[in-house]
């Protein structure tokens, strides 16, 4: 994944967000712990403040495997 406009909304659509998380199980079963994915949004893209009850549980797997 790559460099997202501040006002893309691509990854907060359901493909986005099933890409992501596709990215994130993919990760975790590489054993790639260490890295956080959970979109490209960074703190200041609206997702943050629109999405975080998709983000949290998402976070969630990152942290708690």
């Amino acid at each position: 994944m790559g460099y997202t406009p501040l006002l893309t909304r691509f990854e907060e659509d359901a493909v986005g967000k099933d890409i992501a998380e596709f990215v994130v199980d993919r990760l975790l079963a590489a054993g790639l712990h260490g890295v956080v994915l959970t979109s490209n949004a960074a703190p200041h893209h609206p997702m943050w403040h629109t999405d975080g009850d998709w983000m949290r549980p998402v976070n969630a797997r990152i942290t708690s495997s």
